[in-house]
């Protein structure tokens, strides 16, 4: 009898990490202003306390006082004033700043203008926490794949053995001609690769008779479609094989082991079976990553490699196409070899991959594909807008160097009059005296401190680097020196970068670059830790799925809508936000520093200026609107002319800026204002008497007036403040001054003496 046993082996958490939750900027300086207002409630607790202290020893000998068996301790006059002031720092602020938020939100969502004639997708708001940050954006970190471009790949140009062909109605000629060797191996072996190598799947065959794929990339789709015309046609794919049609001979390849592409490797493999019983390794991917693993520089090689800048130079996406033959034994050795690393307890991925490379060797190259892939509409102008606006837009693309260069010139990223720089490095010592002297040669000051100063204006130049220029970038000793001069270019195009180095690159300007504000833009699962890692993620609702645009912050149809996203809608709700904090702010600051003058007028007993039920309608009915009068309905300009003049944006960016500098501004009006209020209100009642009977003033009538006063110099101040008069802001800003005089006549009214107390003109 045989006995088995079977069991699990399970690594918990080794691929996880912690969340991290998105706080717009604005949030992150609310605290600090926070913070400021809560030392400027205990300076005034403190100061209100050793007031209190000193009338209490000063009044001893006043009878009248009927200090007898009372005491009154430090303790409970600091908490008695504190309780008095809390309403400094206003408790309310982060829930009206959540529905500012979600309505503007919902405003971005509903915008029928956010949304393309050629997709019926409206935009969609992911994280509405974050929507006032849309309007200080700085820096775009932009793919180029299905962000920029259409992501409609079409096989344009193929490159077999030493032919360069052009596909169309020529190339089929030469095919039924026989003016192509078709039959030649390396030939065959080609399109076969073509057809094998790939994850495309047959969706189904159309009223024309057509086959149409889908595969997980458009690349892969493309290619199969592209040669299906041919007379290479891909039948079908199992867990075996792939079924094939080469110029008509139906064929069944087998598929042993499959290596998957990633984005670190940048190529796929795939071993096969033929039909006459021989191994192939067949392989696809960067040009980079290929030749490196040829088993010599032949003919081939040299005009592929020819051809891949012809068409890199024509603005195509290419890939390179390998094989390599093995015989059974070394088929047999290869397979022990990754059964036992898959099952291998000591780090098993390390040594599969390891295994996997040594499989991947002695390539022998034949030929290359051209690919085409049309840009966006109203690319050009977006960008052209984004830069009259000072946003520096970065291109990060898997292309190869001249394919990346030349769709900058295309999308009109590069142009004719810039200083273009290409880095090429070594080493680390290579890249960092390649960049001083760039920086020396711009004259452009090196940074040497932790942070990098985003400078007022760029000057006319442009970066392009690869990926393997920027795991050189990145390290320690050449970072600053990158980062001062990629502050000062107009645009930086990465190219053959990864998506961990696309992360890598928006971490570093986010983190590094003072005063910058991030959005990454893409449309692929390969953009999603860029886009999380940007102060603002935009996903692209377009072929590769619907996982970027999950991910992301905001998904939108096409590039072109982020113009508006930004220059409307972020704009409009920056300033509103700004000013709906700073507006909360002020009218606490005014009742609370009242409360304080007006206890030099009650030996400091702790006495609020109004009666309890006004202090609660304070925030909660009088004033309560004038925020989303700022946060809602004011607007700064016209849509059209937000859209239409970039300069805005720009202003609005750099005069609205939300810190200490218009705190401080807003904070000295509501000193000023209550001191005014005070003091006018003050000396015009204190000696005064109330109506024809000669009535003296009450103490609850000088509470009532001075409370109207303050919530008419509100008001006003409200009405000053707002850019859009019209009848929504009004009736909001003054319904609480309304409601203020009904809750007074209703009290005076009302049957509770005890709770409520007012002098009429009568006496009664």
């Amino acid at each position: 009898m045989d006995y088995w046993c079977g069991g699990l082996y399970w690594i918990p958490n080794k691929n996880f990490s912690k969340t991290t939750i998105k706080r717009s900027t604005i949030d992150k300086k609310i605290n600090n202003l926070v913070v400021v207002l809560f030392i400027f409630l205990v300076l005034i607790t403190g100061i209100s306390t050793i007031l209190h202290d000193i009338s209490y020893y000063n009044t001893l000998s006043h009878w009248y006082l009927k200090y007898d068996n009372f005491t009154p301790s430090t303790f409970s006059a600091v908490l008695t004033f504190f309780i008095l002031y809390h309403n400094t720092v206003p408790l309310s602020l982060l829930a009206t700043l959540e529905i500012v938020k979600v309505i503007h939100a919902y405003l971005i969502g509903s915008d029928p203008e956010m949304y393309t004639t050629n997709s019926p997708v409206r935009t969609v708001v992911n994280t509405c926490t974050i929507v006032e940050d849309l309007g200080k954006v700085n820096y775009i970190f932009s793919d180029k794949t299905g962000t920029l471009t259409r992501n409609e790949m079409v096989l344009k140009e193929l490159s077999v053995g030493l032919k360069h062909y052009v596909l169309g109605q020529s190339f089929k000629t030469q095919i039924s001609r026989g003016t192509i060797d078709s039959q030649h191996l390396e030939t065959k072996l080609f399109f076969i690769n073509l057809l094998v190598c790939n994850s495309v799947i047959l969706e189904k065959i159309d009223d024309d008779n057509e086959m149409i794929y889908q595969s997980s990339s458009p690349d892969e789709a493309a290619i199969v479609t592209g040669i299906n015309s041919f007379g290479f046609k891909f039948i079908d794919r199992n867990q075996n094989g792939v079924t094939i049609e080469y110029l008509g001979e139906r064929q069944f390849w087998e598929t042993i082991l499959t290596l998957e592409f990633t984005s670190e490797r940048k190529r796929m493999s795939i071993l096969t079976k033929s039909p006459d019983g021989h191994y192939y390794l067949l392989t696809k991917g960067a040009d980079e990553c290929l030749y490196e693993l040829l088993e010599k520089t032949d003919r081939v090689s040299e005009a592929t490699n020819i051809n891949l800048e012809l068409f890199s130079k024509e603005g195509l996406r290419t890939l390179c196409i390998a094989f390599r033959e093995l015989n059974v034994e070394e088929v047999e050795k290869v397979l022990q070899n990754l059964d036992n690393s898959k099952n291998s307890w000591e780090k098993p991925q390390r040594v599969f991959k390891q295994d996997s490379c040594d499989l991947e060797k002695n390539l022998k190259i034949l030929g290359c594909t051209g690919i085409e892939d049309r840009l966006q509409d109203n690319v050009c102008n977006t960008i052209s807008t984004l830069r009259e606006a000072h946003v520096k837009l970065w291109m990060l693309t898997g292309d190869k160097h001249e394919t990346a260069k030349n769709i900058g010139f295309s999308c009109q990223l590069l142009d004719d009059t810039m200083q273009i720089y290409t880095l090429s490095s070594e080493n680390n010592s290579d890249c960092l005296l390649t960049l001083d002297k760039i920086l020396a040669k711009q004259n452009i000051p090196q940074n040497t401190s932790r942070m990098v100063r985003n400078p007022k204006r760029c000057k006319n130049i442009a970066l392009v680097l690869t990926g393997n220029d920027l795991q050189y970038v990145f390290s320690k000793e050449c970072l600053n020196s990158f980062l001062s001069l990629a502050v000062y270019c107009k645009t930086v195009i990465c190219c053959r970068v990864s998506a961990s180095q696309k992360k890598e690159i928006v971490a570093a300007v986010k983190g590094k670059v003072s005063d910058a504000v991030t959005l990454a833009i893409g449309d692929g699962a390969n953009d999603c830790n860029m886009i999380r890692s940007a102060h603002v993620g935009v996903g692209i609702i377009g072929k590769e799925g619907l996982i970027a645009s999950n991910t992301a912050d905001f998904a939108i149809d096409e590039f072109q809508i982020l113009s508006r996203l930004l220059f409307v809608h972020g704009a409009a709700c920056y300033r509103k936000v700004c000013n709906c904090v700073y507006f909360m702010f002020y009218k606490n600051i005014i009742i609370n520093i009242l409360s304080f003058f007006y206890n030099f007028l009650t030996l400091f007993s702790g006495n609020p200026i109004t009666h309890k039920i006004h202090y609660s309608l304070f925030n909660n009915l009088y004033t309560i609107l004038h925020p989303f009068c700022f946060g809602i309905l004011d607007s700064v300009s016209s849509t059209d002319a937000s859209k239409n003049v970039p300069y805005l944006y720009r202003s609005i960016r750099k005069s609205y800026s939300f810190g200490i500098k218009r705190f401080a501004n807003w904070f000295l009006n509501a000193i000023l204002h209550s001191c005014l209020i005070f003091i006018i209100t003050y000396y015009s009642l204190i000696n005064g008497t109330f109506g024809v009977h000669g009535i003296p003033i009450s103490e609850s009538f000088f509470e009532t007036f001075i409370l109207s006063t303050t919530i008419l110099v509100i008001c006003i101040k409200s009405v000053l403040e707002l850019r859009n008069w019209n009848i929504f802001t009004q009736i909001c800003n003054w319904i609480g001054f309304i409601g203020f005089i009904l809750t007074v006549v209703f009290l005076s009214k009302c049957p509770f003496k005890k709770t409520w107390k007012y002098t009429r003109a009568d006496g009664n």
